[in-house]
């Protein structure tokens, strides 16, 4: 490993030895990727005048970003270790989640030779904020509540689409005759049960007969108490989580006494 390696490494590699440096190039990695997405919704505003320095602008995240992937592949092997095969190594980044996303979001300019990309996988660049080091300790307690609690969790969604089913059929039959072009697919009935049991209602298929009315309130009222579910469930994973954090840090604040 030459110096130039070294440098690299220490500069973008995450660990549990996090330099002051790595900390800053993480900041700076951080602030371009909130400019990138401060860009993309700039350029649905300002959709007709886009040009001159949004191309500007476009291009130069586009340079960041390309230099960045092509950083992290060639220190790929380092950071598996000594062990590691150097093919076999950057290729597992290429197709890891972070190196699909950067590549996604590079390959359409890169194929094309214009500056154009899917917004989606610029947006999805955000995730890699919660990495910083003030919010890494935060998102690694969600992470083992989602872990410890993830049987119940997907039951209580199971629970839940199981009911938005059987609601969006019960709903066509009552309002089938009452409204035959609105409720002509369950499909439609699915959709109005969503809206309905998130109490969000957006207005746009509704019933209209008495018993449609009648059921509809005791969906939406059914719904709270529902969709509290998953909510209490992730409450008790954070509670039990940060219960064991705390008496797993109490013996080593012992001993540092």
């Amino acid at each position: 490993m030459t110096k130039v390696d070294a440098a690299v490494h220490k500069l973008l590699k995450k660990d549990g030895r996090q330099s002051e440096m790595n900390g800053v190039a993480e900041y700076i990695v951080s602030a371009v990727i909130c400019l990138n997405v401060a860009l993309i919704i700039f350029e649905s505003v300002e959709a007709e005048s886009n040009g001159g320095i949004i191309n500007i602008f476009r291009w130069a995240f586009f340079a960041f970003f390309l230099v960045e992937y092509i950083l992290r592949i060639w220190i790929a092997d380092i950071a598996d270790g000594e062990k590691s095969h150097p093919i076999k190594s950057r290729l597992g980044y290429i197709l890891s989640f972070r190196g699909l996303i950067i590549l996604l979001a590079l390959l359409p300019t890169l194929l094309v030779g214009t500056v154009m990309d899917f917004r989606i996988f610029r947006a999805l660049r955000l995730i890699r904020i919660t990495q910083l080091k003030i919010l890494q300790r935060q998102t690694d307690i969600l992470i083992k509540v989602i872990k410890l609690k993830g049987r119940q969790l997907l039951a209580s969604v199971l629970i839940v689409f199981i009911f938005i089913i059987i609601s969006g059929v019960i709903i066509c039959d009552l309002e089938y005759e009452a409204q035959p072009e609105v409720y002509d697919n369950i499909l439609k009935g699915v959709w109005w049960a969503v809206s309905a049991i998130t109490t969000i209602g957006y207005g746009d298929i509704h019933p209209i007969s008495p018993i449609g009315k009648i059921f509809g309130s005791l969906i939406s009222v059914f719904g709270i108490f529902l969709m509290a579910i998953p909510i209490g469930i992730l409450t008790s994973g954070f509670f039990e989580v940060s219960k064991k954090i705390e008496s797993e840090s109490e013996p080593q604040n012992e001993k540092q006494i």
